[in-house]
């Protein structure tokens, strides 16, 4: 939560410009806060920090939901491997497993 913290203070902070003039010599410019694009990947790098975050607070918990959803996806692999077995069956190509099913 600290990177999350971090990251966000960054994004809503002054932004040093650097770069070069026709020329080649080097310039730096103080904007008040960073460019759009600066500004989305330090809210990604946050909003990330946070969802690891989220998910060891949820471990560490033993959140049942995701208990519940491991069992429901779990059931939704076999349902469709079964179908899968099925139709193999139907077209006369075996098992489905010898092709990827």
């Amino acid at each position: 939560m600290d990177f999350f913290n971090h990251q966000l203070d960054r994004a809503e902070s002054r932004y040093l410009v650097t770069g070069w003039t026709h020329t080649g010599a080097p310039v730096a410019e103080w904007l008040q806060e960073p460019p759009a694009r600066e500004t989305k990947d330090l809210t990604t790098a946050a909003m990330q920090a946070r969802n690891g975050a989220m998910k060891l607070a949820q471990a560490d918990a033993g959140d049942e939901g995701r208990e519940n959803a491991q069992g429901l996806l779990r059931g939704l692999g076999e349902a469709m491997t079964a179908a899968a077995d099925a139709l193999a069956q139907d077209m006369g190509i075996g098992d489905a497993a010898e092709y990827g099913g």
